[in-house]
């Protein structure tokens, strides 16, 4: 019999880890059918074997195998709730597949976005121009992209179905606009936005006309857009008022002059009703001479 004064010959090690714990997750939102990439971040965490993650939702819990990049930061895979539920995920991490940190870090999965639209959907190759995508499932975070072609901005969320982006510069082309909520999963809704050559203007004939308006004057410049059979957002600009414009060709159009005071404007157009031309073109308005005094006998 052991007394308390005796021991075994056996030694046996016993290894004490401070507990891990979850303080992000990056992205925080992904589809709901699984297949997100995520970086979790927190302190304590072990290189070992059996590391995982486990995202707790309303309808159950699902893990996924982790992979240990640093003692603050592992990365797994989102796999997706039984029925492809979408909502809050509590994100846990366990070093033996059975115990699991407590975690009010919550990683959200939702469907995919969806583009339906665009105004403008044409805009200069000098990019600059502010880009209203309607759409469903967009969702505020740092993440929330659109895509035009291969070049990546940042969105403005404005709400779930639309949000704002500004278009980059880029050669004249066709492109796929898409969004990301997290830039991993991107919408495939095949919606275009064209970019084209900067317009231009460079003469107007006549240069001056009556202030009561209702003159047409013929605008020549260079890369004047006809992106659909009638281009209803083709404008002129006399000063700060906004007139209709007429496409004639690529360097050709016309513009109606609109009521004025006396003086000189700058005339500017648009292809896409939103940006203008920065040209400086005047267009001078003159007083209409209809009677002359005194009369001659």
């Amino acid at each position: 019999a052991m007394t308390s004064g005796d021991f075994s010959d056996t030694a046996q090690v016993f290894r004490y880890d401070p507990p891990m714990v979850v303080t992000g997750v990056m992205p925080s939102i992904g589809t709901r059918f699984g297949g997100t990439h995520v970086t979790v971040s927190g302190e304590n965490f072990m290189n070992f074997a059996n590391l995982r993650c486990r995202f707790t939702h309303r309808v159950g819990s699902v893990t996924s195998a982790a992979r240990w990049l640093s003692s603050t930061l592992v990365a797994c895979k989102f796999p997706g709730h039984a029925g492809s539920e979408s909502g809050e995920s509590a994100v846990a991490i366990s070093a033996n597949a059975v115990d699991y940190t407590p975690s009010n870090v919550i990683f959200v999965s939702s469907s995919p976005p969806v583009v339906t639209g665009l105004h403008p959907t044409v805009g200069g190759a000098d990019g600059g121009s502010i880009v209203q995508v309607q759409g469903e499932h967009f969702m505020e975070n740092s993440e929330l992209s659109c895509m035009f072609g291969s070049a990546r901005v940042t969105a403005k969320f404005v709400s779930d179905t639309q949000i704002e982006c500004i278009s980059p510069t880029a050669s004249p082309a066709d492109v796929l606009l898409d969004v990301t909520n997290n830039g991993q999963e991107f919408s495939t809704s095949g919606v275009h936005y064209l970019f084209t050559p900067q317009p231009k203007v460079f003469e107007l004939s006549p240069s001056t006309g009556p202030m009561v308006g209702a003159s047409l004057i013929n605008v020549t410049g260079f890369h004047l857009v006809n992106w659909e059979p009638f281009n209803p957002t083709l404008k002129c600009k006399f000063g700060d008022t906004v007139t209709n414009g007429s496409f004639v060709s690529s360097t050709f159009m016309h513009c109606a002059t609109p009521p004025s005071t006396e003086g000189s404007v700058f005339l500017e157009i648009t292809v896409n009703g939103v940006d203008y031309t920065s040209n400086f073109v005047p267009f001078q308005a003159l007083p209409l001479c209809q009677t002359i005094q005194p009369r001659c006998s």
